[in-house]
């Protein structure tokens, strides 16, 4: 495929994944960016920090089910308000977008709300004709974002380290 066209499939791709999230889609919509039910590669989440009785669904999820598990944890507990995100780094040849920006969550239990700095790794691949997220990471909060930063990263070390100098003045 065209480096270009390929580049502008994941970003068309990440971008309608984050309208979705912003939105509350309900799951099937949500579901719909993941790989399909027993296919391979298995999707995995992970949300970094510290687990706390307010923030359950912090943790690594692999396989459709534990999919649908963390979408229901954070959908129990928050609401997604609107999220706003710059383009970041996008590796064609590994089919990884990084992306940071602010998202607006409430807490359906009290109603307060608040927004925070978040990052995103989402990695894509092809799948019978389509681009799947097979694997989203997710740093949210100022403490997580600061240990992005902080995060000596092997597998994707030159485009974390541009994609960090990009954030760096922010």
């Amino acid at each position: 495929m065209d480096t270009l066209l390929y580049r502008s499939n994941l970003l068309a791709s990440t971008h309608s994944f984050i309208h979705d999230l912003s939105h509350s889609s309900p799951l099937p919509t949500l579901l719909s960016h993941f790989p399909a039910p027993s296919s391979l590669p298995e999707p995995i989440i992970t949300e970094h920090g510290t687990p706390h009785s307010l923030t359950p669904f912090v943790g690594t999820y692999t396989g459709r089910e534990s999919v649908v598990r963390y979408f229901s944890l954070l959908s129990e507990r928050l609401r997604t308000g609107r999220l706003e995100f710059e383009e970041g780094a996008v590796e064609e040849e590994k089919g990884v977008v990084w992306c940071r920006g602010e998202g607006e969550f409430t807490v359906l239990r009290t109603g307060k709300s608040w927004r925070e700095s978040i990052a995103y790794r989402l990695r894509w691949t092809q799948q019978e004709g389509r681009l799947v997220l097979v694997e989203w990471e997710i740093w949210a909060g100022a403490s997580e974002c600061f240990r992005l930063k902080r995060w000596e990263l092997t597998r994707d070390a030159d485009t974390l380290g541009a994609f960090l100098a990009s954030v760096q003045d922010r």
